[in-house]
């Protein structure tokens, strides 16, 4: 039976000075990507994140995911504070997943 659950994933946006760009990354799947607004910035990490959980989910080795990166798992939706306080950090992502 599976069971819902919820996770936790810290997402970065700040914009690079010299490139002009915005830079998105989400270090607790090793994720980075970037556009040229924030708004699409955000659109991309998301979907990388999406596409990771989903992929992982499917090859039925999301447990295995979330252990190698050591990320755990919360029954209720866990409040979401960021680790640094830093005007790069946004609200942090949190994420329903299925675990057997």
């Amino acid at each position: 039976m599976r069971t819902k659950m919820y996770i936790f994933l810290n997402i970065g946006i700040k914009k690079d000075p010299e490139e002009g760009l915005f830079m998105a990354y989400c270090p607790d799947l090793q994720l980075a990507t970037c556009a040229k607004t924030f708004e699409k910035a955000q659109e991309r990490i998301d979907n990388a994140i999406r596409l990771v959980l989903d992929a992982a989910t499917k090859r039925g080795e999301l447990d295995k995911l979330l252990r190698e990166y050591d990320i755990p798992l919360y029954l209720r939706k866990p409040k979401p504070t960021s680790p640094l306080q830093s005007e790069a950090w946004i609200t942090p992502r949190i994420e329903k997943v299925s675990v057997a």
